[in-house]
């Protein structure tokens, strides 16, 4: 007499390839959505700066801040600045962020602000996960 079906083996065998195809392309999404959080990050701090330029050239000093964690949430003096002038209707935040208090230094889930006194020049800064890097950038 002859049997059908499949040993307890070949089914562990199936089951363990299966298992290995599926955590290589859980992998390969989670460095993709990386890249993509990476490059709105670097989106979103190039559209700041052009704002960033119009409050310029328009001849109003840069927002002033000793140092702010720009989260999106609108509170901080940059934000404040560039919707109250008209530059920007929203100001982005990463991607990532949190809805938290603006903070004195740079975090992973923020764009981080920093004006001269007089409001004549500015630096944001920004991680960049896939990196694991932070990147400052200047008018």
């Amino acid at each position: 007499r002859r049997q059908t079906g499949f040993t307890l083996i070949e089914l562990m065998v199936v089951i363990a390839i299966i298992g290995l195809l599926s955590a290589g392309a859980v992998a390969g999404l989670s460095i993709a959505r990386t890249r993509a959080r990476d490059a709105k990050r670097t989106a979103d701090v190039a559209q700041i700066q052009k704002a960033l330029t119009l409050v310029s050239t328009s001849g109003v000093t840069y927002p002033i801040s000793n140092g702010e964690c720009v989260t999106g949430a609108g509170t901080d003096a940059m934000s404040i600045k560039l919707k109250g002038l008209g530059f920007m209707a929203v100001v982005p935040g990463d991607p990532t962020a949190k809805t938290i208090a603006p903070s004195t230094q740079l975090q992973p889930h923020c764009y981080f602000y920093t004006s001269a006194a007089d409001g004549s020049t500015y630096s944001i800064q920004y991680y960049l996960e896939r990196e694991k890097k932070e990147v400052t950038v200047t008018p």
